[in-house]
């Protein structure tokens, strides 16, 4: 007789064996697919913000550059240029001696020296002297003193003489009355001494 041999396997364990491989699949794949469902909807969400961030400068702007006649970036400089060229006319203009030799000799805008009885224009505020082509250059893009940046502006104030006091004949009427009555109190204390001095006299009379 020869050896038995081992029954077979059973065919329906295998299926089982693969029932559990899906199922451990299943299980571990749930937290990987809600992990990419939540980046997702993170993603969204960031690219909802950035696009609204995005579109909502250009409604701000949108008031200040459909009047873009009233609304300027920097008002003030270039009406300090229109100033500064303005009164570059009413700058003194000196003739360059030995006197201003050992001063300033050297124009710092063009680095040339100045000739003698040269016409030269010079700021009052700080007294430096350019050449008249330079500093008309100058000013066509600064409102300040090429060597010291002093404002050219203020010191326009030393250029106009102050004006001349007009008086009110109505107002100088009335001041003149004023003083007239001023004038009369002393006559007025002097009548009053005088009768005071006669009643005394008479009365020592007397």
């Amino acid at each position: 007789m020869g050896v038995p041999q081992p029954p077979p396997p059973s065919q329906h364990l295998y299926p089982q064996e693969i029932q559990l491989k899906l199922y451990q699949a299943f299980i571990f794949s749930i937290p990987i697919l809600f992990s990419i469902i939540l980046v997702l909807l993170f993603y969204l969400f960031y690219l909802k913000r950035r696009a609204s961030s995005l579109s909502s400068p250009p409604l701000h702007i949108l008031p200040s550059t459909t009047n873009s006649q009233t609304t300027y970036p920097y008002p003030s400089q270039p009406c300090r240029l229109d100033l500064a060229v303005q009164f570059l006319d009413k700058l003194p203009r000196i003739l360059f001696d030995e006197d201003l030799r050992t001063g300033d000799s050297v124009c710092c805008v063009c680095l040339g020296e100045f000739e003698l009885k040269e016409e030269l224009l010079q700021i009052p505020y700080c007294k430096h002297v350019f050449h008249i082509s330079c500093i008309s250059n100058w000013l066509q893009s600064n409102s300040t003193c090429p060597l010291c940046r002093c404002s050219i502006i203020p010191s326009t104030k030393f250029l106009n003489p102050a004006p001349p006091i007009i008086s009110d004949p109505t107002r100088q009427g009335g001041v003149s009355g004023s003083s007239s009555h001023i004038l009369s109190l002393p006559h007025q204390q002097e009548e009053v001494g005088a009768s005071t001095n006669t009643t005394i006299f008479q009365g020592n009379d007397v």
